[in-house]
């Protein structure tokens, strides 16, 4: 994070802890650097960690019924996994169902374009469903396999494509900090969960 940045990110805290009127949510309502969930991670005292063996890791893959998602992620560099492995039909109905709640300031905002659709940041502010979503087994497994046992949250967003919208464009979620030439290990992952039906020729993620 620039210098800018940083002090831009620490005036706008100052100010929340300032005026207790104001919601976290209200500062990060969007996909802006002002998401960094993981700006505040201190790692723990080397006594105090208790990272998981690359055995024991091994172990809970297999547990999990991971082991093709492995192999893809090595080979293909992504993976889906689905049903019950995944987040489960209640965890999906009760996650929809919150991520429309949270996203109807935006849905109903009146824009010149006439289009009607949202992003919400910042997630686990607007309710517990998201921690349960995020800390999902096979989630956390295979983000700690990617990334290893101290990884954090950087950004965690709701999106909500509105009838007669494109969605993104293709990119790239690579941040600043991020410089060619990437080492062969990866220094993030992008997780989506999905709680919709793809609609056929509406494109990717």
């Amino acid at each position: 994070m620039g210098r800018g940045s940083a002090r831009r990110l620490a005036a706008l805290r100052a100010h929340l802890a300032a005026d207790a009127s104001i919601e976290p949510g209200d500062l990060f309502g969007g996909a802006g650097f002002l998401d960094r969930l993981g700006d505040d991670f201190k790692a723990p005292a080397p006594a105090e960690q208790k990272l998981t063996s690359r055995g024991e890791l091994k172990q809970r893959i297999e547990a999990l019924g991971l082991e093709e998602n492995v192999r893809q992620l090595d080979e293909e560099g992504w993976t889906l996994v689905v049903g019950e492995r995944a987040l489960g039909a209640e965890l999906a109905a009760r996650l929809r169902a919150r991520i429309m709640e949270v996203a109807q300031p935006q849905l109903q905002k009146k824009r010149r374009s006439g289009l009607r659709f949202a992003q919400v940041g910042s997630l686990p502010y607007h309710g517990r469903v998201f921690e349960e979503a995020c800390q999902n087994e096979s989630h956390m497994a295979l983000l700690e396999y990617l990334c290893g046992g101290l990884f954090t949250i950087w950004q965690y967003l709701a999106s909500v494509r509105g009838i007669g919208t494109q969605g993104l464009p293709a990119h790239n979620d690579l941040g600043n900090g991020f410089r060619e030439p990437f080492p062969h290990y990866p220094e993030m992952s992008t997780s989506i969960f999905v709680t919709d039906e793809f609609e056929e020729g509406a494109g990717g993620t």
